[in-house]
């Protein structure tokens, strides 16, 4: 069977989108220090910004979040390999807002934002009764 170029395109970039999560994947996996928390180990980053007093945790739910939004995006190679860095680079992030949350009722989030090479990138870091814990990256290119 003949596939059109448009489809040959789509499973090519599809294919690409699995490699580059997988990639990202096995990096947390082996990445992510373990820290025991009372009688539980946990797998974490645990950074610190000086705009805020408690420690911000970098975990496999951000790195996940990241995994799965706009595979479609032009950027999303480029966004994973900055994800791999979120943990050093939020720790120089400049503290820009408070917003409310909409999905998680008991929870607010915190944005920074920072310069890295070409991009403005803002992190949002979810406040709840547990911590705070990055949450998402969103990156664009410096106008």
């Amino acid at each position: 069977m003949n596939r059109s170029p448009i489809c040959q395109e789509k499973n090519k970039n599809q294919y690409l989108c699995k490699i580059a999560a997988k990639n990202l994947t096995d990096w947390y996996r082996n990445n992510l220090p373990k820290i025991q928390r009372g009688k539980d180990t946990q797998k974490r980053f645990e950074t610190f910004n000086p705009h805020i007093l408690h420690p911000i945790v970098v975990n496999r739910k951000f790195y996940d979040e990241i995994i799965s939004k706009h595979k479609n995006d032009l950027l999303y190679f480029t966004k994973l390999e900055i994800a791999k860095q979120a943990h050093e680079l939020i720790e120089k992030a400049i503290f820009a807002r408070v917003e409310k949350s909409i999905h998680h009722p008991k929870a607010e989030f915190l944005v920074f934002k920072c310069d890295y090479q070409e991009f403005d990138i803002e992190f949002k870091v979810k406040k709840n009764s547990d911590g705070y814990f990055l949450h998402y990256m969103r990156i664009t290119v410096k106008k």
